[in-house]
């Protein structure tokens, strides 16, 4: 198989929006503000931050925190839970039911 250089296909925009979901799932029901977020993921600038998070409510998977800043929206939740299901049913495919 030929070598591959993922590295060509990086793209900053998209690698901090997946770094700010992520680190909303830590907190999901009373969400982060800016400052909390720029904690969690201190490699990112606080203009980049706030880009994903805003791209992420635009995208339906994150919404307004009371308290202010973003939390996960119930959108993402059940992708997470179709995820999850898909990854027992390859985990049963490729690893058997008695490991």
């Amino acid at each position: 198989m030929p070598s591959r250089n993922l590295e060509r296909y990086r793209s900053t925009s998209q690698q901090a929006l997946m770094r700010v979901v992520e680190a909303l799932s830590a907190s999901p029901i009373e969400g982060m503000g800016l400052t909390q977020l720029q904690a969690a993921v201190p490699e990112l600038s606080q203009n980049a931050i706030y880009r994903a998070a805003v791209n992420a409510e635009l995208y339906g998977w994150a919404q307004p925190a009371p308290g202010g800043g973003w939390r996960i929206a119930p959108p993402l939740t059940l992708f997470s839970q179709r995820l999850r299901l898909a990854l027992a049913d390859m985990d049963r495919a490729y690893l058997g039911a008695d490991r």
